[in-house]
């Protein structure tokens, strides 16, 4: 005898296939446990510092040449981040953050920038990536609707902060933070310039303190009590039809697209060309997805064109998320292109798919 459906079950249409089967562990604790097995002297982030300053995001193609350093480069090995994602996590507790606050971070592309989301995900804390192009009504709107409590900003943000937390119109929800960390700064520059927030430090400032300390007694340090509901990111959409709205993933559905996303072989040591904007979603996830299979990231602050085929040459890059404003351009030395889920995988038909070896 057929079983009995219930009227709201008719309509489902179930696979034959058995479904997928996940860790029933949070985030932190499954791309801890990949880290740790990862050979500690591999890179994880190298980035890259070009002798001439471009805008952020600009995808207009310019001709002037460039120079790059190979000195002017940061590498930072997966033993060294797995330390200091740790210590900042640390330094975020001695600060008083507290189980539930969220994080908020405003920042371009860089190495510290990884490490904070990192740091803040072991500790156990939800994240919130806002796009960097944001100015004060933006940045103030998402952190109310998302109440963000803890906020981590690039140096170059500074002026947008300040403008934010002294204007009467913004400042009120910035006074609800309880923390600001400003990257890429050796000084605690806003520490008495912004008066309603309890602590304002810089990164490096954070880390000194909690040198001799490179473990949590536990990742993540605070344990998601639900893990399908337990909330893991909060991200915004673009507002292009209406006002932007939160949409949040859980630890179960982050981990769910982590594990089932392919690119190539799994604990490869293969070099991936990151240029997507940290603070949008899918350059956040691209990351994570990165770290977890232990890909080496050659990390960019923009999509110039010049920069990016440089680093494709001089790392001998195989893998890099692009738009589909780069295929009119010959990148040949590619063997392979990653595109956004928004884009479509017929253009990958016509780039070379030989294997490359490669090596720092």
């Amino acid at each position: 005898m057929a079983p009995q459906l219930k009227t709201e079950e008719k309509n489902i249409i179930c696979s034959a296939k058995p479904g997928y089967q996940y860790p029933n562990i949070s985030v932190a604790e499954y791309i801890a446990n990949q880290v740790t097995q990862i050979d500690g002297s591999v890179p994880a982030i190298v980035r890259q510092f070009f002798r001439q300053k471009y805008k952020q995001l600009s995808l207009n193609i310019s001709r002037k040449p460039l120079q790059v350093n190979p000195s002017d480069d940061t590498l930072l090995t997966y033993e060294d981040f797995h330390k200091q994602a740790q210590q900042f996590a640390s330094a975020l507790l001695s600060f008083g953050a507290v189980q539930g606050n969220l994080v908020v971070f405003f920042a371009e592309n860089s190495a510290q920038l990884v490490v904070a989301f990192f740091g803040a995900v072991y500790l156990g804390l939800p994240i919130c990536p806002l796009p960097p192009s944001n100015g004060p009504y933006e940045l103030t709107n998402y952190i109310r609707d998302a109440s963000g409590a803890i906020l981590v900003f690039g140096s170059d943000k500074r002026e947008t902060i300040l403008k934010a937390c002294n204007d009467p119109k913004y400042s009120k929800t910035m006074a609800q933070l309880k923390i600001l960390i400003q990257l890429e700064t050796e000084e605690d520059l806003l520490e008495h310039e912004i008066l309603s927030v309890a602590v304002v430090k810089s990164f490096t400032s954070a880390l000194n303190n909690f040198k001799t300390t490179s473990t949590l007694p536990s990742i993540p340090y605070f344990t998601p009590v639900d893990l399908k509901k337990s909330h893991f990111c909060l991200c915004f959409t673009s507002g292009t039809t209406g006002s932007p709205k939160a949409a949040v993933h859980s630890n179960r559905s982050f981990l769910a697209m982590l594990m089932k996303t392919q690119m190539g072989e799994k604990d490869k040591r293969e070099h991936v060309l990151q240029w997507h904007p940290l603070g949008h979603m899918s350059g956040l996830f691209m990351i994570f997805h990165c770290i977890y299979s232990g890909k080496s990231v050659v990390l960019h602050r923009s999509g110039h064109l010049e920069s990016l085929l440089a680093s494709v040459e001089k790392y001998k890059l195989v893998y890099m998320v692009s738009f589909k404003t780069f295929l009119k351009h010959s990148l040949t030395k590619l063997c392979f292109l990653f595109f956004s889920p928004s884009l479509p995988a017929t253009p990958l038909k016509c780039w070379p798919k030989t294997t490359r070896s490669s090596s720092i």
